[in-house]
């Protein structure tokens, strides 16, 4: 996890991790909640991440956000695409 100053804009942050400006964005949300999938459905989400989502990002320059908590969809984007964790503080 990085952790950078509230006051340092998203350029700044880019310029820092040298990380080119992605050409769009992905968003990911979903409900917080656990996700109560059996093993079957876990596998082709999870393949829907990183086989999709993942590819189509890396195709397009694309960057994926999520709403950064551990649980739910977003944990399983967190486990199937390369991220990186930015806090602000």
């Amino acid at each position: 996890m990085i952790e950078v100053p509230a006051e340092m804009d998203a350029d700044q942050i880019l310029q820092a991790l040298n990380i080119q400006r992605p050409k769009a964005l992905i968003m990911i949300s979903g409900g917080a909640a656990k996700i109560r999938l059996n093993k079957q459905g876990q596998a082709r989400l999870s393949n829907l991440f990183s086989l999709g989502i993942a590819r189509a990002a890396a195709a397009l320059g694309a960057a994926i956000i999520d709403g950064g908590t551990a649980v739910g969809v977003m944990k399983m984007v967190q486990h199937s695409t390369p991220i990186i964790h930015i806090l602000y503080w």
